[in-house]
């Protein structure tokens, strides 16, 4: 049955068909109109895709389950995941295609896992905001200022961001889903402010006034990482600027970013990067005097 399932660069083209191309706009009735308005079961290799519902219905097509689509609905759908479509006649809407790699982001864990639906019909903000990105982006494309434009990365970036915070907030209010992304600036905010006396989870909840529970549940739902983790990236960004920018000994750095063992800072910085801090100063030292 999965041998079954076809690979396609869009529906029904072969992989080497398309082209040398990273973004691709087309109208939902161009593709499944011919199609008798039936999209089967396939995946895309390295494609994701934005489906955007202006109107019409139809159905997001899983190996488990059909989902109902209708207006103002958004559908994403990562690489890599088997999905179809099934489409009222009337059907109205836009396919983006993209390289996820293009963009200078990374998507909410969620996003990768599987194909979603996301409801926009609410007037939010945010929802908002994501209609009108994807607009202009298939606007930007139709007019031939996708292949090289920076402008356009940069929409469909800020729409991925959103997409994913809508995402997160799914089943909760608007003021639930507002309150929770306040909390994780303001964790992250005390965590530039503090990150150098490592301090535990329970020093920033009681700051925030939760449980370390309950702020851990927070930042996985809205970051994909652990309070400990946000942690860790904070202290390995301001490692790696030292290692880069001043002439400090690695034990230097470690004693100034709190660390009481620099073995133990070392094993930390090895992991989160790949690289022990001696190996990581000399090769970022080398790239900037070839550069400069």
């Amino acid at each position: 049955m999965r041998q079954s399932i076809p690979t396609y660069a869009l529906y029904g083209e072969d992989r080497s068909a398309v082209g040398d191309f990273w973004i691709h706009s087309e109208s939902i009735p161009s593709r499944s109109s011919v199609n008798h308005w039936e999209i089967r079961p396939h995946k895309h290799e390295a494609f994701f895709q934005f489906l955007d519902i202006r109107g019409g219905e139809g159905q997001l097509v899983l190996p488990e389950r059909a989902i109902p689509l209708g207006r103002g609905a958004l559908v994403t759908v990562p690489p890599e995941r088997v999905h179809g479509f099934r489409f009222s006649p009337d059907i109205d809407g836009n396919v983006l295609t993209f390289v996820l790699s293009r963009l200078p982001v990374v998507p909410a864990p969620a996003l990768m896992e599987s194909p979603l639906v996301h409801r926009l019909e609410e007037a939010s903000d945010d929802a908002r905001l994501v209609r009108d990105l994807i607009g202009r982006i298939n606007s930007e494309v139709a007019a031939g200022f996708g292949i090289d434009g920076e402008f356009v990365r940069a929409c469909l970036s800020a729409a991925m961001i959103l997409i994913g915070r809508i995402g997160a907030a799914g089943g909760r209010t608007a003021g639930e889903a507002e309150r929770d992304f306040g909390r994780i600036e303001k964790l992250k905010t005390l965590i530039a402010l503090h990150f150098r006396q490592q301090q535990p989870v329970e020093f920033y909840a009681e700051k925030l006034t939760l449980t370390p529970v309950h702020l851990n549940r927070v930042c996985r739902k809205i970051t994909g990482q652990s309070v400990g983790q946000l942690i860790a990236e904070r202290v390995i960004e301001e490692a790696r600027r030292d290692l880069v920018f001043t002439s400090m000994t690695v034990q230097q750095i470690a004693f100034d970013l709190g660390f009481s063992d620099p073995a133990y800072f070392n094993r930390l910085f090895s992991r989160q990067t790949g690289l022990t801090p001696k190996t990581y100063r000399n090769r970022e030292q080398q790239r900037l005097s070839a550069e400069n």
